[in-house]
């Protein structure tokens, strides 16, 4: 599997749902729009994950997350995406888990989707590897990470402030 990921075209991986609203329970099963979210045509994968994303079902956090140790490296990338754009911080310990087991070359691009999902425990895994790992480039895959983190957060607070401070 490890090999496999190492010659699979690079990530593009979309921004996390920073958005939270009411979920949203209209449409196929869970279950369904997660196969769906791993599939080979384009337009498919990324309607049934702006679904995921809009229900808010941590049902599908952890259904993707099981994907991550698929045997098909292309699910693997598909469900870390997915996980990515759903943005649900329990997603973290199968990324963390793929970071381990990935080739060396990949985990740079596992590292950044820990960072774009967030979270506590992303951010001390971030500081963990940032500060301990042996790969030049998973350092600095981590450092770049965190601060992306990091900023994200102060600006959410910044935001939240502003918000507070007009009565909003």
């Amino acid at each position: 599997m490890a090999r496999r990921l190492a010659v699979v075209v690079p990530v593009l991986l979309l921004a996390p749902g920073c958005h939270r609203s009411p979920p949203v329970v209209k449409g196929p099963p869970v279950e369904t729009l997660v196969m769906h979210a791993l599939s080979d045509d384009p337009a498919t994968r990324r309607a049934a994950t702006a679904m995921l994303m809009a229900r808010h079902d941590p049902k599908a956090t952890a259904l993707l997350s099981k994907h991550l140790t698929d045997d098909d490296p292309h699910h693997i990338i598909r469900a870390m995406n997915a996980l990515v754009s759903i943005g649900d911080p329990r997603a973290v310990p199968g990324l963390i888990k793929l970071s381990r087991l990935t080739d060396p070359s990949f985990t740079p691009k596992v590292i950044q989707a820990i960072g774009l999902v967030g979270g506590h425990e992303a951010e001390a895994y971030l500081f963990t590897v940032e500060t301990g790992s042996r790969n030049p480039a998973v350092r600095a895959a981590a450092k770049a990470a965190r601060s992306d983190l990091v900023a994200r957060r102060a600006a959410r607070a910044g935001a939240q402030a502003s918000s507070a401070d007009r009565g909003g």
